[in-house]
């Protein structure tokens, strides 16, 4: 579990009642035996949102989840994942004059960022800065399946049917840059990248 996020459960036990037409004392609640966190909503996190959702749950007499209800919606997601958790939940089986019994119980299940927690935001991908093409020098046809290599970087790209290829977020400065095809020659040469420009390059291949 991300260590920024913490799932607060908060289970509520004293509305547990037989359910349907059953009748007698309830002589023990049912108690959690197999427990499944819930997903947090991945926009809802984003966004720095929490929630508590009251559902109303109906277990069997041998402890399973047998029906799933949100009581308010919360929204933004919760409400889904919060049932799908529910409906894998175990519990010891509830008592009615001390013999195992369906109850129907109320449960809250709340989620809630750390404090202080900043929202996640979804990754963004740097810009491309390095961007050419690649032919063949005796008919300057694009050559498919080339491999340009920035070896200073572990960084590599093929080129595409029309002789293309693009790098995002090489560092600024000197680069030396590797072309390598099927039935050509090695190529070597070095480019430079500068600050907030685009290098574009075309490169032909013996």
């Amino acid at each position: 579990m991300n260590p920024a996020l913490r799932i607060e459960i908060l289970l509520l036990l004293l509305l547990a009642t037989p359910t349907w037409a059953q009748t007698g004392i309830l002589t023990q609640s049912p108690s959690l035996k197999h427990f499944v966190e819930a997903v947090y909503p991945e926009a809802a996190r984003s966004e720095g949102l929490t929630a508590a959702v009251p559902l109303q749950v109906d277990i069997s007499e041998t402890g399973t989840v047998t029906a799933v209800e949100v009581l308010k919606p919360s929204g933004h997601g919760f409400d889904e994942s919060a049932v799908a958790a529910l409906k894998q939940f175990v519990f010891e089986p509830a008592e009615v004059d001390h013999r195992p019994a369906a109850v129907r119980i109320t449960y809250n299940y709340q989620f809630v960022l750390e404090p202080g927690a900043p929202p996640q935001k979804p990754s963004e991908r740097p810009a491309v800065n390095f961007k050419g093409q690649i032919r063949q020098r005796a008919t300057r046809k694009p050559l498919l399946a080339a491999e340009v290599v920035l070896p200073d970087f572990g960084l590599s790209a093929t080129t595409d049917s029309q002789g293309n290829f693009e790098f995002p977020g090489v560092p600024v400065g000197p680069l030396k840059v590797v072309v390598v095809a099927s039935n050509h020659q090695r190529f070597e040469t070095v480019e430079r990248i500068d600050s907030g420009k685009m290098t574009r390059a075309i490169y032909y291949l013996m």
